[in-house]
């Protein structure tokens, strides 16, 4: 349906890459609606510390990068060091925040992702990556920070003979 809409509008769905993208003959009159178009901004990325007296430390987490497109920002890192099995038994997760700048009376900022849609990563594997995606409230206010940190679900994530 996309491709179709994009050919329609002179527009090329990328060829074999499966990217859209406007064709190099396309005229001007013909690109699509700046609507349409998502832009990616880099936010900056901290790892904040835990604190909910369950997980292990947040320290095996080392983010690369934390974008926001659109009304969703992505963090990816990868695992700093040996990631023990502990993480595993409580469940870990990676959870992100995103803040605003500071403001009165929050002086972290405001945290704008909606966590009940969050997509974490389960915190395993030594040397491995992760990715955790989360949408945006932002009505709120503008993105200005991600934080990611461990968090325990309390759902042991081993294999089913483990226990």
């Amino acid at each position: 349906m996309v491709g179709v809409a994009l050919a329609l509008a002179g527009c090329s769905t990328g060829g074999a890459s499966g990217h859209a993208g406007t064709s190099a003959t396309a005229p001007a009159s013909s690109a699509v609606s700046a609507s349409t178009a998502v832009a990616r901004q880099s936010l900056r990325i901290i790892v904040q510390p835990v604190n909910d007296q369950v997980s292990l430390s947040a320290s095996v987490l080392q983010p690369t990068a934390c974008v926001l497109m659109g009304s969703e920002v992505t963090a990816t890192g990868i695992y700093n060091g040996f990631v023990a099995q502990g993480y595993l038994r409580v469940g870990d997760v990676v959870e992100l925040y995103v803040y605003t700048e500071p403001m009165s009376g929050y002086p972290q900022g405001l945290q704008l992702g909606m966590l009940s849609s969050e997509r974490p990563a389960v915190v395993a594997g030594t040397g491995g990556s992760w990715t955790t995606t989360v949408a945006l409230n932002i009505t709120l206010g503008t993105p200005a920070v991600c934080a990611v940190t461990v968090q325990a679900t309390h759902q042991f994530e081993g294999a089913s003979n483990a226990y």
